[in-house]
């Protein structure tokens, strides 16, 4: 199972590597920030493999109940902006 800390750690690396970018510490694609960027593109490849394999939860993602079609939703905001507005 995907760990979230474990991109929060590569994700503030990722931003470490930035900051000493920023300041001159290291340079643009240098050893220093690929080895600091490293982590969070081997968590990118190891996610994109786990949705494919697994797929999607798609009732975790709707709350379990199917949704209605995006123009349908719009058009429903539409009438209730409408109403508001009169």
């Amino acid at each position: 199972m995907l760990r979230t800390w474990t991109g929060w750690r590569a994700s503030t690396l990722l931003m470490v590597a930035g900051v000493l970018i920023i300041f001159g510490v290291i340079g643009p694609l240098s050893a220093g920030q690929v080895a600091l960027a490293a982590p969070i593109g081997v968590q990118e490849m190891v996610l994109a493999v786990w949705l494919i394999v697994r797929g999607f939860n798609r009732s975790a993602l709707v709350g379990g109940q199917a949704r209605e079609p995006l123009p349908t939703v719009a058009r429903d905001l539409e009438v209730q902006l409408t109403e508001i507005v009169r």
